[in-house]
């Protein structure tokens, strides 16, 4: 019979991948390199919970997540959502709380860029936005060289 060596040895690439299935169930998305489908938070939600004058998330809202100023909200809620997953896993944290916070803004931070991928930019050679076809061309480029 084999023996579950998780609790004996550290394997922290074992635990980094489940933290990262874990990240990906809370978004719904099947790939942090995909993101752009995601809908995060809008801003109008974001700014009436923040004064105070709407609701909160619940369930599994409060792990969405919020692409500009402040989008720091739901980061220890999916941190708690994550360790307590691994316990009931029977995976032993062999990370504390903190290091997988880095590891989640690791994971949000993959998440934006691909997210951000599909928006138009600014043109790099003046002050206009792409074109559709622009984004289009730098997002097939940017697959390209990913892979």
């Amino acid at each position: 019979m084999l023996q579950n060596n998780f609790h004996t040895e550290p394997n922290i690439s074992c635990f980094q991948s489940h933290l990262c299935n874990c990240f990906l169930r809370m978004t719904d998305m099947e790939n942090l390199y995909k993101f752009q489908g995601y809908s995060p938070i809008d801003e109008t939600t974001t700014n009436n919970f923040a004064a105070g004058t709407g609701p909160g998330p619940t369930g599994k809202n409060c792990y969405c997540l919020y692409f500009g100023e402040d989008c720091c909200a739901a980061i220890d809620n999916m941190v708690k959502f994550m360790l307590d997953q691994a316990r009931e896993a029977h995976m032993e944290s062999i990370l504390s709380a903190s290091v997988v916070k880095v590891l989640v803004w690791n994971f949000i931070t993959q998440g934006q860029s691909s997210w951000r991928a599909s928006k138009p930019c600014i043109h790099g050679s003046s002050e206009h936005l792409e074109t559709p076809q622009e984004v289009h061309a730098r997002t097939k480029q940017h697959e390209a060289e990913r892979n």
